[in-house]
């Protein structure tokens, strides 16, 4: 019984999290030019360096 019991909440918890995620899309729009990984090498040499 307790197998099950897991199974519901991780499947409630995942549900939970797949709408924010809908509920988030759309929210951060990045020019097409955008670089994801010089922008986060960027970043973190700023921050850490």
């Amino acid at each position: 019984m307790r197998s099950a019991m897991n199974t519901k909440l991780t499947l409630t918890i995942e549900q939970s999290i797949i709408e924010k995620a809908k509920a988030l899309k759309g929210v951060f729009k990045a020019p097409s030019s955008f670089d994801y990984k010089k922008e986060l090498a960027k970043g973190l040499k700023d921050k850490y360096l």
